[in-house]
């Protein structure tokens, strides 16, 4: 045997690529809606999630026979408008068997899903996920 058999052939091999980093969602995403049209996109959104809050807020007013069988939006056309369902809840008629009942977070997991959902999508929007 020869000297170069017994020796091992060693090859250079090339170093592996630096890493790649990207830059957070979250900061892409402020990034985004930071813009002109990101900011208008924002502002849609904002009103069109406030228009069912303020039919709620609108049929908490009207009586129960509106409600069934009327779309909240047609208080503009014909507004007959009563006070009569917080007097009935908030009110102590028939001896205070009416009191409001508290409400308290329920702790099943129909609950605590959506819960966890908002906290994860939180953490990624400000890029700590």
């Amino acid at each position: 045997m020869s000297v170069a058999e017994l020796t091992p052939d060693v090859t250079t091999a090339a170093p592996p690529p630096p890493p790649v980093y990207s830059e957070p969602v979250g900061r892409s995403l402020a990034a985004s809606l930071s813009s002109k049209p990101g900011r208008w996109v924002v502002y849609i959104l904002v009103f069109l999630w406030t228009i069912p809050t303020f039919g709620v807020f609108v049929s908490s007013f009207r009586d129960e026979v509106a409600v069934k069988t009327t779309g909240w939006w047609t208080v503009f056309w014909q507004p007959h408008l009563t006070l009569q369902n917080y007097k009935s809840v908030l009110g102590s008629a028939n001896g205070g068997d009416n009191r409001p009942v508290p409400s308290a977070p329920s702790h099943d997991e129909f609950s605590l899903v959506p819960a966890i959902g908002d906290g994860f999508a939180g953490a990624a929007a400000i890029g700590r996920f």
